[in-house]
């Protein structure tokens, strides 16, 4: 029985959990995650993110692997991104746009929580290893942005985890896809 590659992207704003929910979710599934900032981390590294050519090498870098792994049949993998920055919905249209033509599955899930939450989370020192928003200040600018508090225009699974550990999380996401 030929089964379809799983694509699974997890998105959401800035603090709201991605990276945690998208570590337990991997050891639930056993899809390998590429987290957002292994990606921003890898490129601004030598393209530093002021400059506007890193964005393009950042989201190349997304598609080629999403690509590869779609092209060779593999079971899958997770993608973690911020819902609402400026190239998100072009993003997804064009992560959408490669499972269909490679008879994929995508799925793609939006993580949201409280703003109280989303304060606290930010805060949080491990926010410090990665180019992360770990600010109020920060996440207050980033809110401002157009588009920040969007969601994708194609339909999404929508979880809100304020009180929902990551571990749960991912079992409610599974869960939900049936994976």
């Amino acid at each position: 029985m030929d089964t379809k590659t799983t694509i699974i992207l997890l998105y959401g704003l800035p603090g709201v959990g991605k990276q945690t929910v998208g570590e337990e979710l991997e050891k639930l599934t056993g899809l390998p995650l590429l987290n957002n900032h292994l990606v921003l981390d890898i490129v601004q590294k030598f393209i530093p993110k002021e400059f506007p050519e890193g964005k393009g090498v950042e989201k190349g870098f997304r598609i080629d692997l999403l690509n590869g792994v779609l092209k060779t049949k593999l079971k899958g993998m997770i993608i973690t991104f911020t819902g609402g920055s400026s190239g998100a919905e072009e993003f997804i249209k064009e992560c959408v746009a490669c499972a269909e033509t490679h008879n994929g599955a995508i799925h793609l899930v939006e993580l949201q929580c409280s703003m109280d939450e989303l304060v606290k989370r930010i805060k949080e020192p491990s926010r410090l290893l990665h180019t992360k928003i770990s600010t109020e200040e920060e996440l207050q600018e980033f809110l401002e942005q157009p588009n920040a508090k969007a969601s994708a225009s194609r339909p999404a699974t929508i979880i809100d985890n304020s009180n929902l550990p990551p571990k749960d999380c991912a079992a409610l996401i599974a869960q939900k896809l049936q994976l």
